[in-house]
C-alpha cells in the first residue's frame, strides 16, 4: 500500500452479551439450551486498523518492471481486506542474485503478488496456506519470466553468431547464463493475518523479515527469524538446474517456515518491516518513535475511547511509518554505531561496525 493510498481501519468495539442459562427437569440434561433468537450467543468483537507504509530503496528507478506495483527496492508487499480477516505480508528479495545480473525485486513482487491472489480465493487465508499456494503457483505459472523470454531467444540467436564469428562460444555462454539468470531469484517471506472477530494474528514467517507488538510503550511480541548461518536468511527461490546442486546454494520450502499465533489488543501496533528496519534500530529505538507520534492515541484506544479524528490519526501512522524508515536510514549511514547488526556480526565472530545499508520497507 503507498503512502498515499487511503489507509484501512479497524477497530474493537464489543456489543453487549448476556449469559442466560435455564435449568428445568425438561432440560437438565442440557445445561446450555440453546439461547432465544434476539441474545447474541458469543462476544461479538470488531477490531479495526489504521495502516500506513514506507519504503527506502537504495536508489530509485525511473522505470519500474510490469511485475513492481512500487519501487521498493529488492522488496516487496501486499495487503487485502477480506469480511473476516485482514492479510498483509512482505517479502525481501535476497540481494546476491545482483552480483549474477539478477533484479530481486522480481522474484520477491511475484511471490507477494501470488500470495494476494491466494489470500482473495482462499475460504479461510490461513498465512500457512497462502505462502504454500502462493510459492506453488510462481514455481508453475514462472511469471517472472512473463515477457522475457523472446528476448532471452533473440539474445541466444545474437550471442551464437558472435561466437561462430569469433570461433569461440564463451560469450555465448557467459550472455546465455546471464540473461537467463536475470529470470531468476530468492526472497524471505512473513505473511500475517488478523481475524476481526477474535483477534487472532496468526503469521508465517520465512526468514529475517517479521514484525513485533507494541502494547502501552512495551514490545509484548515478535517473531523469530530463521537463517542458515549469520546474514543468511531461509528463503523461498527460483534456481537454475545447475546450481540446485550446489551446495552452498539455498533452496528452502515454505513448510519451513515458523507458524505462530498470538491475540492482539485495541490500541495494539503492529510494526511489519524487512531486516533493514531490525538491522539498524534496537527494538526500545523503534518503540520511542512509535511512543513519539501515537502515544495520546494510542492511549484513548487502549482505554476504549473513541479517538474523535479519524483523520489526524490516519495522518499521525503515516508519520510514524516514514519516521521510522528515515531513522533506520540514518543509522545504517553512522559507520561508528554498534548496530543490531554489528551486534549480531561480532556475536558470530565476525568484526563489523556500523549501520547495515539497506532496502526497508515498514
Amino acid at each position: 500500500m503507498s503512502s498515499n493510498d487511503p489507509p484501512h481501519k479497524f477497530k474493537e468495539s464489543p456489543l453487549p452479551f448476556k449469559n442466560i442459562m435455564k435449568m428445568s427437569p425438561e432440560n437438565a440434561q442440557f445445561p446450555t439450551p440453546p439461547p432465544s433468537p434476539d441474545i447474541p450467543t458469543q462476544p461479538t468483537i470488531c477490531f479495526e486498523m489504521t495502516m500506513s507504509t514506507a519504503w527506502k530503496p537504495k536508489s530509485s528507478r525511473s522505470v519500474l518492471p510490469a511485475l513492481c506495483k512500487e519501487d521498493c527496492g529488492e522488496d516487496a508487499y501486499f495487503f487485502a481486506d477480506h469480511e473476516s480477516h485482514f492479510t498483509f505480508g512482505i517479502g525481501d528479495g535476497v540481494g546476491g542474485w545482483c552480483f549474477l545480473g539478477v533484479d530481486a525485486s522480481l522474484f520477491a513482487w511475484d511471490l507477494m503478488n501470488c500470495c494476494l491472489e491466494s489470500a482473495n480465493t482462499l475460504t479461510v487465508p490461513d498465512p500457512q496456506n497462502i505462502l504454500i499456494e502462493a510459492y506453488q503457483n510462481v514455481l508453475g505459472a514462472k511469471r517472472v519470466l512473463a515477457g522475457k523470454i523472446y528476448m532471452y531467444i533473440l539474445i541466444t540467436l545474437f550471442s551464437y553468431i558472435i561466437g561462430i564469428f569469433f570461433n569461440s562460444l564463451t560469450i555465448f555462454f557467459f550472455l546465455d547464463f546471464k540473461f537467463f539468470s536475470l529470470l531468476l531469484g530468492s526472497s524471505t517471506a512473513c505473511i500475517v493475518t488478523l481475524d476481526k472477530s477474535s483477534g487472532a494474528l496468526s503469521s508465517s514467517n520465512l526468514g529475517d523479515s517479521g514484525f513485533i507488538i507494541i502494547r502501552k510503550k512495551e514490545v509484548i511480541y515478535q517473531t523469530r527469524e530463521k537463517q542458515h548461518f549469520f546474514n543468511a536468511p531461509y528463503q523461498l527461490s527460483i534456481l537454475p538446474e545447475k546450481m540446485k546442486n550446489d551446495a552452498t546454494s539455498i533452496m528452502d520450502s515454505p513448510e519451513d517456515a515458523i507458524v505462530d499465533q498470538t491475540y492482539v489488543q485495541a490500541g495494539d501496533v503492529v510494526v511489519l518491516a524487512t531486516d533493514g528496519l531490525f538491522d539498524n534500530m534496537f527494538l526500545d529505538e523503534i518503540v520511542d518513535i512509535v511512543s513519539e507520534h501515537l502515544g495520546d492515541e494510542l492511549e484513548s484506544i487502549s482505554n476504549n475511547m473513541e479517538w474523535e479524528n479519524s483523520s489526524d490519526l490516519e495522518e499521525r501512522v503515516k508519520i510514524t511509518a516514514n519516521a521510522l524508515m528515515s531513522q533506520a536510514h540514518i543509522f545504517s549511514l553512522d559507520g561508528k554505531r554498534m548496530s543490531p547488526f554489528a551486534k549480531s556480526a561480532r556475536e558470530h565472530g565476525r568484526h563489523y561496525l556500523g549501520g547495515y545499508v539497506f532496502f526497508l520497507t515498514t
